[in-house]
């Protein structure tokens, strides 16, 4: 590739000023709590049909922002609409998931069953991808990006074994620097709108006994 790696994809983790990792990355000390509740009955309908129901809620609490938004790389775009996300981790307070489902003796002679189920479940956040999110803020770490393209364009170039470069950021790396970060600062942030997965499932079986103590 030659001394400045000109056809090299360059991505330098915990980027700093000076280009290369040359300070210890903040440290974070996060956790989620999680609270979970639930009620269920069933209600003997008829002697060969019973019928269950039930609710269950969630909430995961997610940890707060270790550097304030509006002092990350991101936060000249916290005022602007178009922007994704306003910094932080929106709990997830509003988990409700019913349940329901029946038993039928389709011949009331034991032999065979018709089941069915329906239920609502949510899916929980992972703690890595939380990291990711509240470390990732171009303050306490970023990625800096560099390619052939905007070293052609006059970008700065990294020279081995040297640092590569670094410029006050600005929106398009050639004209006056909107704030202190790098150029392309790479940053991670969860959308103002996010949401657990929610997952709707339904189940139906016939069990049919053929010999004694056999069902199919």
């Amino acid at each position: 590739f030659g001394p400045t790696a000109g056809g090299l994809l360059f991505y330098l983790q915990d980027g700093v000023p000076t280009g290369l990792v040359n300070i210890p990355p903040g440290a974070s000390n996060i956790k989620n709590e999680d609270f979970a509740f639930f009620v269920q009955d069933k209600w003997q309908i008829l002697p060969n049909f019973t019928f269950n129901y039930g609710l269950r809620w969630e909430a995961q609490i997610f940890p707060d922002t270790v550097v304030d938004p509006s002092k990350t790389a991101y936060g000249i775009f916290l005022s602007n609409p178009a922007f994704p996300s306003d910094g932080t981790l929106h709990n997830q307070k509003k988990e409700f998931q019913p349940r329901l489902g029946f038993a039928w003796d389709v011949r009331n002679n034991h032999k065979s069953v018709l089941r069915a189920s329906w239920g609502i479940y949510n899916g929980r956040q992972n703690m890595l991808t939380q990291v990711g999110s509240i470390t990732t803020n171009g303050a306490q770490q970023r990625t800096i990006f560099t390619n052939s393209g905007i070293i052609a364009s006059g970008g700065p170039a990294p020279v081995w074994p040297n640092a590569l470069p670094v410029t006050p950021g600005n929106s398009s790396c050639s004209g006056p620097p909107v704030n202190s970060f790098p150029c392309f600062t790479g940053v991670r942030v969860f959308s103002k709108d996010y949401a657990n997965p929610r997952i709707y499932t339904t189940n139906v079986a016939l069990e049919h006994e053929i010999f004694r103590d056999v069902a199919v």
